[in-house]
């Protein structure tokens, strides 16, 4: 369906945006305050990554199916359920804190039914938003999205350490919950608009889930572009998991908590710049050309045992990271069908994300049992590679973040040296209404 000029509703997108960034705000600090909770009730840190990994895993499986739905069904309406959902788990988690019964396995539950209402609310919210806002305009809307992203990873952690000293887990997770509910009410009284109907007969729903990847194989450049993720979120995920064991195997904690601060700055000021810029043009520059310059920040923080430059180059980092999503989500709303694009947007997640548990998995065996021993003070590697990044405690975890960061480097290298990559917002026309869909979706 192409839409013109006044069948755009921006006011709606704005509307949505708040209420989500409100959510997300509220479930950053419950999921903070949830795990500072597992540590303290544990103090094993296998236990606190296994948390990291059921708040992935669900959304890698659930996301097939959640995008066949947000297709199908009304959006708006999902993504109130999703957020009733959310609501619902709060509630459970009030009730096990306050009668004294919330063991670990309930912990990874709880963990597992909120990356479910996030896995379901994804699509239908991304795919929503080239529908509420004019094609010029989704570069700085998908900023939007980046900088309520940022807001939550930024003021949620800051909030919920203060609050959690006095209100405890519970009371975040009442917060939470009304978070959830301002979500639900600015959903109540908007419209979104819906795709127009192909006409063509469904598919039972695992063929139909095949839709969205059946279309990116289509395109090599969409699927070039979708590798590229898959092998930077392998950094990022590297990054997320050593980066505080790095700063404390030589600083405390109030370093820690400045490199995090610096961290969250970028976020915000990558956020902003991409709100006001909307990203460069075309679009695959704002993803390969920062992703590669976020390949070299990750690998800066391997260089020096020094949180100055730590700090300065996870702002760096994290500066790049809006500006890679949002050009990256540009493309995929303006080169997928609205039909098409919650399937599109779940496959997308799901190969874009399969690469992260992986790395969550084998970032701390292969810290502590290959890489730290490596430049230890006797270590293989001490009078080489040590002469020149350090030798001792932290410093093997670091090498791991100097390789990691060639990943993006190589990928992005690679995807402008690819005719189809560095050319697919040409090669790939904008849908229209006589675009074939893939044969998946064919009665």
């Amino acid at each position: 369906m192409e839409q013109t000029e006044n069948t755009y509703r921006p006011a709606v997108f704005v509307t949505i945006w708040v209420g989500q960034m409100i959510s997300l705000l509220g479930s950053g600090m419950s999921g903070f305050a949830l795990g500072v909770y597992l540590y303290e009730q544990t103090h094993s840190v296998t236990q606190f990554a296994l948390l990291y990994l059921f708040v992935f895993l669900p959304q890698i499986v659930i996301t097939p199916l959640s995008g066949v739905i947000a297709d199908r069904y009304n959006r708006r309406n999902i993504m109130i359920a999703s957020n009733i959902g959310g609501v619902l788990t709060t509630g459970l988690l009030i009730l096990l804190v306050q009668t004294n019964a919330l063991q670990v396995w309930l912990i990874y539950l709880i963990s597992i039914l909120f990356a479910i209402c996030n896995a379901t609310l994804f699509p239908p919210y991304a795919a929503s938003v080239p529908m509420l806002v004019p094609k010029e305009q989704l570069g700085r809307a998908n900023g939007m999205v980046q900088f309520a992203n940022s807001i939550s990873q930024t003021l949620a952690p800051l909030l919920a350490g203060v609050l959690v000293v006095t209100i405890h887990l519970s009371g975040i997770a009442l917060i939470d919950g009304i978070t959830f509910l301002v979500a639900v009410g600015t959903l109540l009284f908007i419209a979104i608009p819906q795709p127009e109907a192909t006409g063509k007969k469904r598919q039972p729903i695992v063929k139909d889930a095949m839709a969205g990847l059946s279309y990116i194989t289509a395109k090599p450049g969409l699927l070039g572009l979708l590798a590229f993720f898959g092998v930077a979120n392998i950094s990022v995920s590297y990054c997320s998991a050593l980066i505080t064991p790095i700063v404390l195997s030589f600083a405390d904690t109030q370093a820690l908590g400045l490199v995090s601060a610096v961290g969250g700055a970028g976020l915000l000021g990558g956020s902003i710049l991409m709100t006001i810029w909307g990203g460069p043009k075309p679009r695959i520059h704002g993803v390969l050309a920062f992703g590669i310059l976020f390949g070299i920040f990750v690998s800066l923080v391997g260089i020096h045992a020094s949180v100055i430059t730590i700090a300065i180059a996870n702002f760096l980092l994290c500066f790049c990271i809006p500006i890679v999503n949002g050009s990256n989500m540009t493309i995929w709303q303006t080169k997928v069908p609205g039909e098409l694009q919650g399937r599109a947007f779940s496959s997308l997640r799901l190969l874009g994300w399969s690469t992260v548990p992986l790395a969550y998995l084998t970032a701390g065996p292969l810290a502590d049992h290959v890489f730290e021993p490596l430049l230890s003070a006797h270590g293989a590697l001490a009078d080489s590679l040590g002469s020149v990044i350090g030798v001792g405690s932290g410093r093997g975890m670091a090498f791991i973040l100097l390789l990691i960061g060639l990943l993006p480097i190589i990928g992005g290298i690679v995807g402008y040296l690819s005719p189809r990559v560095r050319n697919l917002e040409q090669d790939i026309p904008a849908p229209g209404v006589e675009q074939e869909l893939p044969a998946a979706t064919k009665a």
